[in-house]
């Protein structure tokens, strides 16, 4: 537990501070938790199931990576076979998972306070124990990065990109509806988007095929009879409808501040995370398909909660903000790591530096 209550105080500590990202601390907190999460051992819920996928790249010639389900992620893979060492996997894949995360948190206007609400779900529920699944979040966050600046066509090769990773990251496309029915009779965008079009389905329609079998097969129908509980897709959840009402709620207050393509880009978001906790109240017993789709919004939070403090929707200081979020945030995590069902792949924390 040292391990977690250390990185904790590290980015509080930075929150309460109220300082800005340099390149040394930028730099810094990437070193800190690219340890963490890139030399961890045997933590995680998967860890066996990721050192298998490592050992079975070996007998993979290099060719044929790339007409893989998740190319990306097996050319990862691959390199790490090369040297028999599951760390060099995790190196990379919370390399990428951290460069997206932090970019994303520097551009808010309190960076810390963004890492610390990202610290449970995204650093220790998907750095940690989703390996495919965090390499796609930390594509997807330079990909909200180039939405908010308007670079739509770049923003859709991200997701694209981000789908070689963990193929359910395509599901991210809805949030480009609109701007692909405003655009699409444009030259400057059409060509770009029909040849992206093609591209995705040239390389990916078997292998979509393939995974929707299987997401069907194992959490809608429940083939093989697993049991699914909804308690903690609801408690990951929770956060993120927290920071959609919010935002619904003060939409005027928002639109008022905000760019209104921006708003729009949350807004979406927002609706997709109340239907989701819809679904995870209805279909109780399904709830880890809506688990793994709902983490890709959970960056909802980080923008919602640092746009509560610069619109003091609370009539309290920044300080007493940062201190709400920070105890609120401190409280939410160790209450999951003391309560979690599969609390012992997390507890005690172990790194191949200190074994």
């Amino acid at each position: 537990m040292i391990a977690y209550i250390f990185s904790f105080l590290f980015l509080s500590f930075n929150a309460l501070n109220n300082k800005k990202f340099t390149f040394f601390s930028y730099s810094l907190t990437l070193i800190i938790f690219l340890i963490f999460i890139g030399f961890r051992y045997e933590i995680g819920v998967d860890w066996d199931l990721y050192l298998q996928i490592m050992q079975n790249a070996r007998e993979i010639n290099f060719n044929e990576i790339f007409y893989s389900l998740e190319p990306g992620y097996q050319l990862i893979n691959w390199i790490g076979a090369q040297f028999n060492q599951i760390f060099i996997v995790n190196l990379i894949s919370g390399f990428i998972f951290l460069s997206g995360l932090i970019s994303y948190s520097k551009r808010q206007t309190y960076p810390w306070l963004s890492l610390i609400i990202a610290f449970p779900v995204l650093i220790i529920i998907a750095g940690l124990g989703f390996t495919r699944q965090s390499c796609a979040i930390g594509i997807e966050l330079f990909a909200l990065i180039n939405i908010e600046e308007r670079k739509y066509i770049k923003a859709i090769s991200l997701i694209i990109f981000a789908s070689t990773f963990h193929l359910s990251s395509i599901f991210l496309l809805i949030l480009f509806i609109p701007e692909i029915l405003k655009n699409i009779l444009r030259p400057k965008f059409l060509f770009p988007f029909i040849t992206l079009t093609l591209i995705l389905i040239y390389y990916f329609y078997d292998s979509a095929q393939i995974a929707f079998d299987n997401y069907y097969s194992l959490y809608v129908i429940n083939e093989f009879d697993l049991v699914w509980s909804s308690s903690g897709a609801l408690f990951r959840l929770l956060p993120s409808v927290f920071a959609a009402l919010i935002l619904i709620l003060n939409k005027r207050k928002f639109c008022s501040y905000i760019d209104k393509e921006k708003f729009s880009l949350y807004e979406r978001m927002s609706y997709i995370v109340l239907f989701f906790l819809i679904l995870v109240i209805v279909f109780s017993e399904n709830a880890a398909f809506v688990d793994r789709f709902s983490i890709y919004f959970y960056p909802i939070t980080i923008f919602v909660f640092n746009k509560t403090i610069d619109f003091k929707i609370l009539n309290i200081s920044r300080f007493d903000y940062h201190l709400i979020y920070i105890s609120s945030y401190f409280i939410y995590t160790f209450i999951w790591l003391l309560l979690a069902v599969h609390l012992d792949a997390f507890v005690p924390y172990k790194n191949y530096l200190f074994i």
